[in-house]
């Protein structure tokens, strides 16, 4: 390779060697990773931000071990510089000092090492198995719930007056009527008379063409059929809003979560009443309402809108459903946040350059599963207790995979402590070593500059 004569001092040759990464820029590995070199039959060269190390006094694979508890206990990071990006550089690192114990104990201490990380890797794989397997459990249960099956026991004993389609019928002749009654007050507040055909002119909402089968008492509706309202919200000028505290909430996407939460500790953000009751007067937010995120990646992210604020507001990316009186809000979430209208959202939006959008006119065409009220409120219980079950385990999973990150943090530490495992009086002495290291670089030093240079 050309590169093979141009860049002498920045080439992995084939011989056991470790390199890893002085900077976040590098994308193959985090920041300080040290990563064992393996491949012995290839050159490679490599950037600036990759330290080489080859160990003369060290094995390799103790070497690994010993930078890994550098990168996993902040040695290396206590040592860089810069700000935002943090950079090693080699004189740092040449500079930290490093256990040497002898070449036997180094053997005994990276075999303990693999043998208690081996027993790690099990435990955090089974973990994570688990989380996934919690994952699929909590779409089941919410794919259940949709689908009428969650119930389906319940339902055959509690038989109930008013099915969904006539649940869907009532909120619809209710809308009209307001409606109508609303124009004759406006034609008598103007003095004249109702023209000829004016009831034509309502818009009435439609929902289209269900996603799946439903129970015999369930009828499909669209989000606009059962909200009062359907609407995304406003961004206001930077200089009208604040973090951390102030008048109004002011809700973005990364406040939203996938599990029906609304989580406002993350960079919480404020506008003054002015602002929310002027500018943003349309995306005025009231508890219980239900949110969802418009633009992504990822979509899906839904949220119940709790009643720690009497109001809130939104940005633009951000559409809320206000639930009528034949829709309950929880349960209209558990609808949002199911795989199938997951899949109609995902199908219906515009995707440009990387980033998806979905309309607020689709958004009020989301389909949704209408049962009746009784039905409503035993769904979202049995969800309910499923999904806080489901969260318990999650957040024990989540613990013991600290609690693993932490012990092989420690089992790192313990070993060069010289705590891991017994030492042997009768290892050759890591300083023998060393002063044997130091004699043969000084005889190559030697040899080097006796050599005769070559006539140019």
């Amino acid at each position: 390779h050309p590169w093979s004569n141009q860049l002498p001092r920045s080439r992995f040759n084939p011989s056991p060697a470790l390199h890893f990464s002085t900077a976040p820029r590098c994308t193959f590995q985090p920041a300080f990773t040290p990563v064992l070199w393996k491949d012995q039959d290839t050159i490679y060269c490599f950037q600036n931000t990759v330290i080489r190390f080859r160990p003369a006094s060290l094995l390799p694979r103790f070497a690994h071990r010993v930078f890994e508890h550098f990168a996993r206990n902040g040695i290396f990071s206590k040592v860089a510089r810069g700000v935002g990006i943090h950079h090693l550089g080699a004189d740092r690192f040449s500079a930290l000092p490093c256990v040497v114990p002898p070449l036997p104990e180094q053997h005994r201490i990276v075999a303990k090492i693999e043998e208690l990380f081996s027993h790690l890797d099990a435990a955090v794989a089974s973990l994570q198995r688990a989380k996934a397997n919690l994952k699929r459990y909590r779409a089941s249960v919410l794919k259940s719930a949709v689908e009428g099956e969650l119930t389906a026991d319940w339902r055959k004993e509690h038989p109930q007056a008013e099915d969904g389609a006539m649940l869907l019928d009532r909120i619809l002749r209710e809308r009209r009527e307001k409606w109508e009654r609303d124009q004759l007050a406006k034609f008598k507040e103007k003095g004249k008379e109702p023209p000829k055909n004016w009831q034509s002119k309502y818009e009435a909402p439609t929902h289209e063409a269900g996603l799946y089968d439903l129970p015999s008492s369930w009828a499909w509706a669209s989000t606009l059929e059962v909200c009062e309202r359907v609407e995304n919200g406003n961004t206001p000028p930077a200089d009208e809003m604040t973090s951390g505290s102030g008048d109004v909430p002011f809700i973005k996407v990364y406040n939203l979560t996938q599990d029906g939460r609304l989580d406002f500790t993350v960079n919480p953000t404020f506008v003054s009443q002015e602002t929310h009751e002027e500018r943003l007067g349309r995306s005025r937010i009231l508890p219980n309402d239900v949110l969802m995120n418009i633009v992504g990646p990822p979509l899906g992210k839904v949220s119940l809108v709790p009643d720690t604020y009497p109001e809130w507001n939104m940005n633009q990316a951000i559409v809320l459903f206000r639930a009528s009186d034949v829709v309950l809000s929880r349960y209209l979430a558990i609808c949002l946040m199911s795989d199938e209208v997951l899949r109609w959202i995902t199908r219906t939006a515009k995707a440009t350059a990387g980033q998806f959008n979905i309309s607020v006119g689709n958004s009020r065409l989301l389909p949704v599963p209408l049962p009746p009220l009784a039905e409503q409120e035993q769904i979202v219980l049995l969800v309910e207790e499923r999904l806080s079950q489901i969260d318990s385990a999650e957040k024990t999973i989540e613990a013991e995979l600290i609690r693993s990150k932490r012990l092989r943090q420690s089992i790192l530490k313990r070993a060069f402590e010289g705590k891991l495992v017994p030492q042997d009086p009768n290892d050759e002495p890591a300083s023998v070593l060393l002063e044997r290291i130091k004699a043969t670089r000084d005889t190559e030093r030697l040899t080097a500059s006796t050599r005769p240079r070559r006539a140019r």
